[in-house]
Order: structure tokens, then sequence, then C-alpha cells
């Protein structure tokens, strides 16, 4: 069980540097990195203004990073709203893998153990709703 969860962890690592390469290494370390080819000057100046800000410093410390970005909505709204659009990708991917998961399951396992209650006229089925 160990090893799978190893390469489950290992395959996400891979994934997640592959969506967080240089042009969005500023999310994760908006402290120690260059801002991207695809800033324009205004979110260069305002990436530099946080950079050499020592209270954000601190504050970044002590907050995981969908909430330090939040935070950051009326300071430097920006880049906020950039890091936020980026990073907001990763809960709707999981939601949706979480409801295909349910699906698959329901499907398959579960559908076999179902008893047909009733069928109406259109030709739906209704299930008994205990699993």
């Amino acid at each position: 069980m160990k090893c799978i969860f190893e390469d489950h962890l290992s395959q996400i690592v891979i994934w997640f540097e592959k969506y967080f390469q240089n042009e969005n290494k500023w999310i994760q370390v908006p402290f120690n990195s260059f801002a991207p080819t695809d800033f324009d000057s205004i979110e260069k100046e305002s990436l530099i203004e946080l950079f050499c800000d020592n209270s954000l410093k601190a504050k970044f410390g002590r907050m995981d990073l969908i909430q330090f970005w939040i935070s950051m909505k009326d300071e430097y709204s920006l880049l906020s709203d950039k890091a936020q659009r980026i990073l907001i990708s990763f809960s709707t991917s999981y939601l949706c893998e979480t409801g295909f998961s349910v699906v698959a399951v329901i499907k398959t396992k579960h559908r076999s153990k179902k008893k047909c209650r009733k069928r109406n006229e259109s030709g739906c089925v209704y299930f008994n709703s205990k699993i």
C-alpha cells in the first residue's frame, strides 16, 4: 500500500512541476522568482513591490498559498487575480475527478446490488437509495 501512495504522490509532484513551470513560479514563491514574460510593466512593478515587502514575506510564511493570494486582493489586485485564476483550476479538476469517480462506482460495483423499485411511464428507473 505504501508503494501505491509513493507512486501517486510522485506523479502529483511531476504534474505540479509541469503545470507550474518557470512562468508560474511567482505564484508558489513570490519572494524569490522573476516576473513572467507575459507580465506587463504594471504587473512587473507590483511583483517587485510585493517582493520588497518584508511584512508580506512573514505573512506568506504563516498562510497557505491560496489564502495568501486571496488576502492580497486589495493591495495587489492584478497579481491576486492572476494567481487565483491559475490556482482555481486545481480545485475545479479535483471536483471533476471526484465526480467521475463517484459515477464510476455507481455504474459498476453498486449498480448490480441495487434493486429496482418501480418504473414510470417515461422509462426512467428508480433505484433504492441505500448502497
